[in-house]
């Protein structure tokens, strides 16, 4: 395969294709947010049940009716009538229900302490440094999104 960006410029720097793709999705991310759809729990919390129903539809590639849709839609509704229950409704709510309880606190506190020692040991560094040198899996995503893009355009 003879794609210009998959051509180094200079040995040991990273491919043209390698360094645009996490950019250019994290600003696809980043930059519309309203462009991002809802769940189908959040459509149904936002009481959009109907369309949400549509996407799941979509999704599923089946009919309203089907059984497995309905049973999957009620589950879905159930889940969401349990955690208000439980949680109570609104942005805060979550954050009152965490700190209010001790073992969820306790449970929040212990991650937050792992994610901090984990980056503090440099694992970030050491994993970039590794599949910088291999260069393996950036271009196996690269060549996937590439045979992609041919085969939709």
């Amino acid at each position: 395969m003879d794609h210009p960006l998959l051509r180094p410029a200079h040995p040991g720097r990273p491919l043209p294709a390698q360094r645009a793709l996490p950019q250019g999705v994290a600003s696809l991310s980043v930059s519309s947010p309203a462009s991002i759809a809802l769940t189908f729990a959040g459509l149904v919390q936002k009481g959009r049940r109907d369309q949400a129903l549509r996407n799941l539809c979509w999704i599923r590639q089946l009919d309203a009716s089907h059984p497995y849709l309905a049973e999957e839609f009620a589950e879905i509704e159930a889940a969401i009538e349990a955690d208000q229950k439980a949680v109570g409704l609104g942005f805060w709510a979550p954050f009152r229900h965490i700190f209010r309880n001790p073992a969820l606190l306790r449970r929040l506190l212990i991650a937050t302490t792992l994610f901090m020692f984990q980056n503090g040991t440099g694992i970030h560094a050491i994993n970039y440094v590794r599949l910088r040198s291999t260069g393996i899996a950036h271009r196996a995503l690269l060549s996937h999104f590439l045979r992609r893009a041919r085969s939709h355009g």
